[in-house]
């Protein structure tokens, strides 16, 4: 596991590519028979529940994702203790992908009995940035079985989200 301690250089940066899709929501918009939108529970999640999370994640996936908002800045910034998810986007995901990391956080959430919340890992932020390079990992887990590796959004990214979501009517 990467921490900001510890942080290497990838040997080979990831690329960040223009959307190339429709946007795949993970997790997928669940509906009860009336076509209401199922909502899910939300909870404070610290860095350790975090790590842990990604940690059970990682056991059945090969994806790099890419972080935004509370979670990069509770687990690399440690500005804030807690958030209630991890908003996330591929860099150029297949639908492959977006079924696999659906999977394997629906997997981690089972793994706390719920404790996590239906949506803790999500792609609702599906904002897309200019092309770049990504540098700064803050999760990394490999196993036989798989790995994923998370990295931080570009900071100039972070801060058109966050203009954004202070422009949004309440």
């Amino acid at each position: 596991m990467r921490t900001k301690e510890n942080e290497m250089q990838p040997s080979r940066q990831p690329e960040v590519s223009k959307p190339t899709g429709g946007p795949a929501m993970v997790p997928p918009r669940y509906r009860e028979a009336t076509e209401r939108p199922i909502e899910h529970s939300s909870y404070d999640l610290d860095r350790k529940t975090i790590f842990k999370a990604l940690d059970n994640m990682q056991k059945g996936v090969t994806v790099h994702a890419v972080a935004v908002g509370g979670a990069v800045k509770a687990l690399y910034l440690e500005s804030r203790k807690s958030t209630h998810d991890v908003d996330f986007f591929l860099g150029n995901p297949g639908a492959d992908k977006h079924r696999a990391i659906h999977e394997a956080a629906r997997y981690a959430n089972r793994q706390t009995n719920g404790a996590l919340g239906g949506d803790w890992f999500n792609n609702a932020t599906q904002l897309f940035p200019r092309s770049g390079r990504l540098n700064i990992v803050i999760f990394e887990g490999l196993s036989s079985s798989g790995g994923l590796k998370v990295y931080a959004a570009p900071w100039s990214y972070a801060f058109c989200g966050k203009l954004n979501s202070l422009c949004k009517e309440s």
